[in-house]
């Protein structure tokens, strides 16, 4: 059911403390995926330290996306919960389940480059769209007019959500797992394209966000702290 990508720092391991946080509140499955490690050894000391891991060195270089799609096509779970190695779990989050998808954390967006945006929606401003031209581009050329692309949407922060199979297939229907990040800029872009996709079909991954809107919340909530690594 967890599925954490991880680029191994033996300076930084916190793929340890991710998965000592995980394990006091929940024993379901967790399924590392490599990033492309210069060193994978760490894989065999935490199948044989935490129950229920099973680890994959398949040279993942296409970030979150890349990680879900192995789990997916590897792994017959009944949902999938797609984390970074530096978010730490706080509590039992179960309740989670009730719902379809929820994302760990969204942002307010729009399909412009930066700034605020005017329009407001229900009292949310949509602020702070694309980083740059190249970053809308990318989202647009995935898209490639399978579908309009909304004015507003809400993105989902670090491409980590919760979903069940069947959203994680209707997502693989749309031609998520062709349009693979390569780059960090990209991964951003991802971000987007997910909420985008959420927003055609009709998904609210955000109102039961576990962290809450990007712009506003903190870093540490009751469910998960997340620690910003600054890594490409």
């Amino acid at each position: 059911m967890f599925i954490i990508p991880c680029k191994f720092d033996k300076q930084k391991p916190i793929i340890y403390e991710c998965l000592n946080n995980l394990r006091k509140y929940h024993d379901e499955p967790i399924v590392i995926i490599d990033s492309d490690s210069s060193d994978t050894t760490y894989g065999a000391e935490l199948k044989n330290s935490f129950k229920d891991v099973f680890f994959e060195t398949l040279n993942n270089r296409n970030y979150e996306i890349g990680a879900l799609k192995i789990a997916f096509q590897k792994y017959d779970f009944s949902d999938f919960f797609l984390i970074h190695d530096s978010m730490f779990i706080n509590k039992n989050i179960s309740h989670i389940k009730s719902n379809s998808v929820v994302s760990v954390r969204y942002f307010n967006s729009w399909d412009g480059v930066g700034g605020v945006n005017m329009f407001s929606n229900f009292n949310q401003t949509y602020r702070y769209g694309y980083d740059n031209e190249e970053q809308k581009n990318i989202v647009h050329k995935w898209n490639n007019v399978k579908h309009k692309i909304p004015y507003v949407f809400n993105g989902v922060f670090g491409s980590s959500f919760y979903a069940k199979k069947e959203i994680i297939q209707q997502l693989s229907n749309e031609g998520l797992f062709d349009c693979l990040p390569t780059s960090k800029l990209e991964s951003q872009a991802m971000e987007r394209y997910l909420g985008i996709l959420f927003n055609k079909l009709n998904i609210d991954h955000f109102s039961n966000s576990l962290m809450g809107e990007h712009h506003t919340a903190s870093f540490s909530s009751n469910y998960i702290t997340k620690i910003i690594m600054g890594r490409q």
